[in-house]
């Protein structure tokens, strides 16, 4: 379904869908992004590589340590600020401490273009370009884009600073670095700050927070069969939870609640949805929330601060935060292309 380090996992009522670095679902094999190399408006994206090339900043710059930069963290280094002029990093500080002092969170969500938007193309960095490109339905192709273009141009605009200049890395899962797969991290400007990233049919969702972790998770509302009241990934009480409500709408959605409360932890801590015991998560299904959901992992407890997000009608979303005094912040809605609100 969601963030996921695999291939999505089908069960009723779930959608397939991109989270945070993970494989986009496959529909169709003969559908691709309609913008390809060598067409126009990509061509932009290669001729930056190689204007960064002549500035002695290779394409694909070599690893660092492992615990120390994230993977894809050279592919879209920009070029030092000239002397006197701030640079992205110093640009950014304040915004990030303000946040951080605040324990404030950000979150945007955006619907999804039919069709691959040429605007969105320039932000992304090569291998995300040709990850688009791989996609086989131009549906999947057009939101990945749409997703990576938003999370730059949020962030961007809450930085002041040129969405170009962002670049966005990956954290390799623990067992799974090198792969491309995992949580988003943001590596220029190099800021304490943390990001999730989901999408799910006809809509994306990014949040962006001041804390040591974060997960937000979204799921497009389905009909559900009865095949998830057995579900392993649910505990006694949520099963018992879901048995209580009458087959139908809201059946349905109290499962999407169940579902998206564990997906968000499931990715704030950074262990993915096979990396952790899905049917230990007690959600609390009945409690509008915030709720307090413990992890428990190796003989360690952690415990997690969640709550529902009503972004859009149809969706059911939850955002995750330690819960501590840091994941208790407000949390600041954003529609792309739209004004704010704020909660919390």
């Amino acid at each position: 379904m969601a963030s996921r380090e695999e291939p999505a996992r089908e069960r009723d009522g779930r959608d397939r869908h991109e989270g945070d670095g993970e494989p986009a679902s496959e529909r169709t094999r003969d559908a691709v992004p309609r913008a390809r190399p060598g067409d126009g408006v990509p061509d932009r994206v290669t001729d930056r590589a190689s204007e960064r090339a002549k500035d002695g900043v290779p394409e694909h710059a070599p690893d660092s340590a492992p615990d120390t930069a994230p993977e894809n963290a050279g592919e879209r280094a920009p070029k030092p600020a000239p002397d006197g002029v701030p640079g992205p990093a110093e640009v950014g500080a304040d915004v990030a401490r303000a946040l951080r002092a605040g324990r404030e969170t950000h979150v945007w969500w955006w619907t999804s273009p039919e069709c691959t938007d040429p605007d969105d193309l320039p932000l992304l960095d090569t291998e995300e370009f040709r990850r688009a490109l791989s996609m086989p339905a131009e549906r999947d192709a057009a939101a990945f884009v749409r997703s990576r273009a938003v999370v730059r141009r949020a962030l961007a605009g809450l930085f002041g600073l040129d969405p170009r200049d962002l670049v966005l890395g990956t954290r390799g899962r623990p067992g799974r670095e090198g792969t491309g797969h995992g949580p988003p991290q943001l590596v220029v400007p190099a800021l304490p700050l943390v990001l999730s990233i989901s999408r799910t049919d006809g809509h994306g969702l990014f949040a962006l927070g001041a804390g040591t972790s974060i997960g937000v998770d979204a799921e497009a509302l389905r009909p559900v069969a009865g095949r998830p009241i057995t579900d392993a990934d649910l505990t006694d009480a949520e099963r018992r939870h879901l048995r209580g409500l009458p087959a139908g709408p809201e059946r349905d959605g109290a499962f999407h609640r169940i579902w998206t409360r564990k997906e968000a932890v499931a990715k704030a801590s950074g262990l993915g949805l096979s990396g952790i015991e899905l049917g230990l998560l007690e959600t609390r299904p009945a409690h509008p929330g915030p709720v307090r959901v413990a992890q428990h992992d190796l003989g360690r407890t952690t415990a997690w601060h969640v709550e529902d997000l009503h972004v859009v009608e149809g969706v059911a979303a939850a955002l995750a935060r330690p819960a501590r005094p840091e994941g208790h912040g407000p949390v600041h809605h954003h529609t792309y292309g739209a004004d704010t609100r704020r909660s919390g």
